[in-house]
């Protein structure tokens, strides 16, 4: 089984959009486990009271859909993005992002990055 450690931008895509799925990540990569790390979940709470209305909303969903993951704790790391890689670089995870940033770091830190291209999710790194 592949984890999949989802961060908050990808969170708020997939809760706020019901057309995206994992059916096609499921035939490509396999059988595959959700996570979320519980700095993500902190994140999303704080997003979800000071963001705009329509921001707000989004991230109550990616809440909502998030309570129904494996959540895990990373005490290693300054912020969000330094914990998300230190856990992929336990190994064995994939990575979901929507962010540029985090995507090149995890890239040039060997991690698969599962990222939207279009309207298709995509992958990219070692898997």
């Amino acid at each position: 089984m592949v984890l999949i450690l989802l961060d908050s931008s990808f969170l708020m895509l997939i809760a706020n959009s019901p057309t995206y799925g994992f059916e096609e990540i499921k035939n490509s990569i396999g059988k595959v486990e959700l996570v979320v790390l519980k700095d993500v979940v902190n994140e999303l709470l704080s997003i979800s009271k000071l963001a705009s209305t329509k921001r707000s909303r989004e991230a109550e969903r990616a809440l909502q859909y998030a309570s129904k993951l494996k959540c895990v704790t990373v005490s290693e790391g300054l912020n969000v993005d330094d914990k998300i890689l230190n856990y992929a670089k336990l190994g064995g995870v994939i990575v979901a992002t929507l962010d540029n940033n985090l995507r090149k770091r995890l890239r040039s830190s060997m991690v698969t990055v599962l990222f939207q291209r279009g309207n298709r999710f995509v992958t990219e790194g070692v898997t």
